[in-house]
């Protein structure tokens, strides 16, 4: 009896929440479906309710075939209500399919009433004795609903997947575990189970039912996009109270029949259910108010949090300035939270000769051109109500047709444009904190729309300055090839001009040391001077035009090592008797010292020989008549080490990281000596750096300085070491 009562209660609560969706819209698919829904809900609960009460056998086989119909019932209209919703474009075919197996279900029980289960004995105490279960057909039917109850959690999942805001995620999450928890239940409890021979749990199934009906109201009152929230909070919060009410009433009355109060009063049963009236009575106002904070609190009677729905605008127009998305996200929010009948944004140029709308934005889209056209009416009621927010359903002085509210967007004292909202859905009038949240959110769109500008126009900006970067980096590219094309030429003129004047020169320089020789008969001593002058100044000659042949070299990678075994301390030597004469007609003393132990090492001997010199050479030029300069040639730590230290007029510090680079000259040596070039220590730097070697150098203004270079011994020794360093020459060019 117990378990038949709390059937048919949840019966009733099934229904009433359907009938509280329906009689909202009545004439929505989706909400007559959902009645169809619950109302082969209830009549399935009431079924099984019916059947545990019933001991007559025809009726208990009747009430049997009415709620399997029912369950089947249920599980087919739920299929096509979510095709519905999904707004499938196959769902009348889908329907039709969800259908079938109903038909055939009811055609097959209508010819044959015990095809599924055989009612027994109708009086027996198990419920599992009073039915006999076909196997094969019943396994068929299980089947089917199964098959069904599958497609519908994958319709719902896949539904879910697809939406792109959090509400409408929750709110498809709140259906999905409903679903999957109460069909999950009725499955087990109302199918397994009795197949297996269990039918004393089949009541489990539409008490665990009620929570999917719930799940589905609660979120179609939640998170529906027309105001059924109020409806639905202010039915329940009416039955519960009348249910606390008659219980009130009911306890009174039992109190009053059970004879435990009428002794106290002397008898008196008409003031006894007087006093007992007036008491319900004035207890109701405060069960009333009771149930309305619970429900409010359980149901969100409140529509909307404003700190919430500002909290999430500031996130949305902090988070891009994709002015699509911003009015999108305004859109969504607004929809979600006021649920007008559209949302509109004019955005507007306000210029001196007048007025232009420059974009418009509006869900849905079909809005967007009639609300364009009406861009001067929403300036004139803004400028008749002398107010930036107007709410139509306020005034009778501006008409303007589904507009329920107009806010105007204002910046650096211009109007930006107007932030429009139609008539709620509720058809309630818009409330002081609705027009509160909106204007707000129309400060916010308006430095939102402010800001996009300014990022457009840096964008435009930068656009144009990559536009005409762009066009200068082509520029200087055709200028920087035309450059290396000039440099290219000049290094092959300065090629073939060395080439060219090589050969002159040798030729001149090989006469002179003949007749220095007397080859051509005795010479006076003016004459030896003379031609010693020119002999030096030939063999400086070619010595500064193998420097340019070898500068030309490394500019076209053709520079490379002809190395041999060379004995260091002759070469040394060699250059310094070359610069004795020199040295000695300045007055200037030039001493040698080498180490006994110098090995031989396997260098080029000619390019050596040009370093040296050149160190030699800079030490007589920018020495003072008079000067000393000391040639030093050592071996230790597995390196030989040349030193050429003079006490000259030294480089100043500022200037001594630039020594070694092309065609650099310090300031005072430009000074000293006019005709140099800038391009031995250059050379120099390259030649030692080829053969592995460091370069050495010290200098202090006006005392002097040392230059010289290290080689490493182990490397330049080795007797295979000649081919390495071709080798590596030529892998360089």
């Amino acid at each position: 009896m117990m378990t038949a009562s709390v059937l048919l209660i949840v019966g009733i609560l099934d229904v009433m929440f359907g009938l509280v969706v329906f009689m909202r819209e009545r004439r929505a698919w989706v909400n007559r479906l959902f009645m169809v829904f619950v109302g082969s809900l209830a009549v399935w609960t009431w079924g099984i309710g019916l059947f545990i009460l019933s001991t007559d056998k025809v009726w208990s086989q009747l009430l049997v075939n009415t709620y399997y119909t029912a369950g089947m019932m249920i599980m087919s209209s739920l299929l096509v209500y979510l095709l519905v919703v999904r707004r499938d474009t196959r769902v009348w075919l889908g329907s039709l399919v969800a259908m079938l197996p109903v038909a055939i279900l009811i055609g097959a029980l209508t010819a044959s009433p015990q095809l599924l289960i055989q009612v027994v004995d109708p009086t027996a105490l198990s419920y599992s004795a009073r039915v006999q279960i076909h196997d094969k057909w019943y396994l068929i039917y299980a089947l089917t609903v199964g098959a069904i109850f599958g497609s519908i959690v994958c319709l719902q999942y896949r539904k879910l997947r697809r939406e792109r805001t959090k509400k409408s995620r929750r709110r498809e999450r709140i259906i999905m575990y409903s679903m999957v928890l109460a069909g999950s239940v009725g499955l087990v409890f109302n199918l397994f189970l009795p197949w297996v021979g269990q039918y004393d749990f089949i009541a489990l199934g539409p008490v665990f039912a009620i929570t999917f009906v719930v799940g589905i109201a609660y979120s179609i009152f939640r998170y529906s996009p027309y105001d059924l929230q109020q409806a639905f909070v202010r039915s329940l919060s009416y039955i519960l109270s009348l249910l606390a009410l008659a219980a009130v009433y009911a306890a009174g009355v039992w109190a009053l029949g059970s004879g435990l109060i009428v002794p106290l009063i002397g008898g008196n049963a008409d003031m006894i259910y007087l006093v007992v009236a007036l008491l319900t009575a004035l207890v109701f106002a405060p069960i009333k108010r009771a149930f309305d904070g619970l429900t409010s609190r359980l149901f969100f009677r409140r529509v909307y949090d404003p700190k919430d729905v500002l909290d999430s605008y500031g996130d949305l127009v902090a988070s891009t300035i994709d002015l699509d998305a911003i009015l999108e996200g305004t859109a969504t929010i607004l929809d979600d939270t006021i649920h007008p009948s559209f949302v509109g944004v004019l955005l507007v140029d306000d210029e001196p000769d007048g007025r232009f709308v420059r974009r418009s934005f509006a869900q849905p889209e079909a809005i967007v051109a009639k609300l364009s056209r009406l861009e001067p009416e929403l300036y004139g009621a803004t400028q008749m109500q002398q107010s930036a927010r107007v709410n139509m359903d306020e005034t009778d002085r501006v008409s303007v047709g589904e507009v329920g509210l107009v806010v105007r967007m204002q910046g650096r004292g211009m109007t930006l444009g107007y932030l429009v909202l139609g008539h709620k859905h509720s058809g309630e009038s818009y409330s002081s904190l609705d027009l509160s949240v909106t204007t707000t959110i129309a400060d916010e769109l308006s430095l939102a729309v402010q800001n996009t500008d300014k990022y457009q126009e840096i964008e435009q900006f930068n656009t144009k300055l990559r536009h005409e970067v762009s066009r200068a980096t082509r520029k200087l590219r055709e200028s920087n090839a035309e450059l290396m094309a000039i440099d290219q030429i000049k290094d092959e003129f300065v090629s073939m001009a060395s080439h060219q004047l090589r050969t002159p020169l040798t030729s001149i320089k090989g006469y002179i040391s003949m007749l220095l020789d007397g080859d051509a008969g005795e010479l006076s001593p003016e004459q030896r001077k003379f031609l010693n002058e020119a002999y030096m100044s030939s063999e400086r000659m070619v010595r500064l035009i193998g420097d340019f042949l070898n500068v030309s070299r490394l500019q076209t990678g053709k520079f490379m090592l002809d190395v041999e075994q060379t004995d260091l301390v002759e070469l040394v030597r060699h250059c310094v008797n070359q610069s004795i004469q020199l040295a000695t007609g300045r007055n200037m003393h030039i001493v040698y010292h080498h180490d006994r132990r110098i090995p031989r090492l396997c260098v080029d001997g000619n390019k050596l020989t040009q370093v040296v010199s050149n160190f030699i050479d800079n030490a007589v030029y920018y020495t003072p008549d008079g000067g000393h300069i000391l040639v030093t040639l050592d071996h230790a730590d597995g390196e030989v080490t040349l030193q050429v230290r003079d006490d000259g007029i030294g480089v100043a510090a500022s200037e001594q990281r630039h020594l070694f680079t092309k065609f650099f000259r310090a300031e005072n040596a430009r000074t000293q000596r006019p005709d140099g070039t800038g391009i031995g220590l250059y050379l120099a730097k390259k030649i030692i750096d080829a053969h592995g070697g460091r370069l050495l150098f010290r200098s202090t203004l006006g005392e002097g300085s040392t230059f010289g270079f290290r080689l490493p011994v182990a490397t330049l020794c080795a007797v295979d070491h000649a081919h390495d360093l071709r080798n590596d020459q030529r892998q360089h060019k």
